[in-house]
């Protein structure tokens, strides 16, 4: 019957460092495994179950080759057309969403916010 109220609490203190950003998330949320194992809350035999999930999958491939995309260099010419094209916010984010709209059209909706939540170009 605590199980929940653990699971809830161990969320929520990931969630706090996930915010921070002063830990890598991949630690943070091994921690919390390893809290809501320590607890009681997973049974050891079900620990890494949530792994083989489609979606967390996915979202760690997209993490990889978004990281991928990054340090090539290649997104750095439409990065700055972008910020050439979008003085106001509005017009930013509306370039944005028709960019995430055509990815979408073609592409997993979890891969096109992965490519358009990489860091921003530096100068």
């Amino acid at each position: 019957m605590i199980e929940p109220f653990v699971i809830i609490i161990i969320l929520l203190i990931a969630m706090v460092f996930f915010i921070w950003g002063r830990f890598r998330y991949d630690v943070v949320a091994l921690l919390a495994l390893m809290l809501a194992t320590l607890m009681g809350a997973i049974p050891c035999k079900h620990i890494y179950d949530g792994l083989s999930n489609l979606a967390v999958i996915t979202v760690a491939c997209v993490m990889i080759i978004s990281q991928s995309i990054t340090r090539s260099g290649v997104l750095n010419i439409v990065i700055e057309k972008i910020n050439q094209v979008s003085y106001y916010s509005v017009i930013h984010i509306l370039v944005l969403a028709v960019i995430t709209a055509i990815f979408s059209a073609f592409m997993n909706n979890v891969g096109a916010l992965g490519l358009l939540s990489l860091p921003p170009l530096k100068s």
